[in-house]
Parts: structure tokens; sequence; C-alpha cells
């Protein structure tokens, strides 16, 4: 919203200017996303010194992880060859054999 209206807020200065309606909405239009990401970074910035970082708890898997926290993993490929789709397995095999949490 603080960019929306600073852009207006900007082709209405350009306006007032150049009494050039066009060039006015023109303007509003093109300093929407410069003017956004500006206001998002002082927000960010300001949010980031006011509000301090709280702790996540961290979860308990040294019996294993149980049957409502797991998860399924897909790997979108795209196999040309069976020598690529030999790779892929290989690959996907050693990520799977890694050691269990």
């Amino acid at each position: 919203m603080i960019s929306l209206f600073l852009s207006i807020g900007m082709g209405l200065l350009i306006y007032n200017i150049s009494k050039n309606v066009i060039l006015s909405v023109i303007e509003a239009i093109l300093s929407f996303i410069p003017i956004s990401e500006i206001v998002i970074k002082v927000v960010q910035n300001v949010l980031g010194k006011i509000v301090k970082p709280k702790l996540i708890p961290k979860m308990d898997l040294s019996k294993g992880i149980d049957k409502e926290n797991t998860s399924m993993v897909v790997i979108p490929t795209i196999i040309e060859s069976r020598k690529k789709g030999r790779r892929t397995c290989r690959k996907v095999g050693s990520i799977l054999s890694c050691k269990q949490i």
C-alpha cells in the first residue's frame, strides 16, 4: 500500500510539473516496482532490528522418524537414454543409502 501511494504521489508530482497526463501515468506505473523494492527493504531492515529472532525447538529423532513425520520426496528427471537412467538411479540410490537419522 505504501509503495502504491508513493507511486501515485510521484505521478501527481510529474503531472504538476509537466501537466501531461500520459507522462504522469507512465511514470507512476514505471516507478511502482522500484518504489516497492525500496519499501520492502526498509520495512525488512526496520523489522529486523525491532523483532528479535526466536529459537525453534528441535525434534527428537534419536529413536528414528515416526510415521507422523515421514514424507515423500519426488525428484523430477528427464531420462534421455538407458545410460543416463542408470546413472540417475545410482545417484538417487547413493542419496537414499546415506546415514539415516
